[in-house]
């Protein structure tokens, strides 16, 4: 199942993501970001539903493989990293842009070392699935963020 939503989500990711980066530069950065965070919730409700549910959810665990189809359409991880760097392009002086992008970049990547690792931890010490809730409410706080806190770029 995993190689077919990784496929699902990359195939369609770039065939929208050049439509998704005219759009972002249209009618703003943000947009973008804003619409590819619905994917992120989306994603995280089919997960814990076929969880709780496997039975009582349309197409059963077939159902996850909706959450890249919708992830797809809204540009996926790779819009989605070009508005967030297109915004950063925007915001940032050009004095210290590369020092901006290095720490951006910088925090990414101690957010994927991180971020399996305090998993594996919340999934040792708790029942498994709550590893799941702690990643939606991470992405509820990251939409609640982008929505009303993070003003549009110029």
């Amino acid at each position: 199942m995993r190689p077919a939503m990784t496929t699902i989500a990359g195939v369609l990711g770039c065939l929208t993501t050049a439509w998704w980066g005219s759009v972002s530069d249209r009618k703003g950065r943000l947009f973008v970001s804003r619409a590819n965070c619905w994917s992120l919730i989306y994603q995280d409700v089919v997960f814990i539903a076929v969880f709780l549910f496997p039975t009582r959810v349309p197409g059963g665990y077939w159902a996850l493989l909706t959450g890249p189809v919708v992830d797809g359409f809204l540009g996926g991880r790779m819009a989605s990293s070009a508005a967030m760097h297109a915004y950063l392009s925007d915001v940032s002086d050009p004095a210290i842009r590369s020092r901006i992008f290095s720490e951006f970049m910088g925090l990414l990547f101690i957010g994927l070392a991180v971020g399996p690792t305090l998993g594996a931890f919340i999934s040792r010490y708790s029942a498994p699935i709550s590893a799941f809730y702690f990643a939606a409410g991470l992405h509820v706080i990251y939409v609640l963020m982008v929505w009303f806190v993070i003003p549009e770029s110029l």
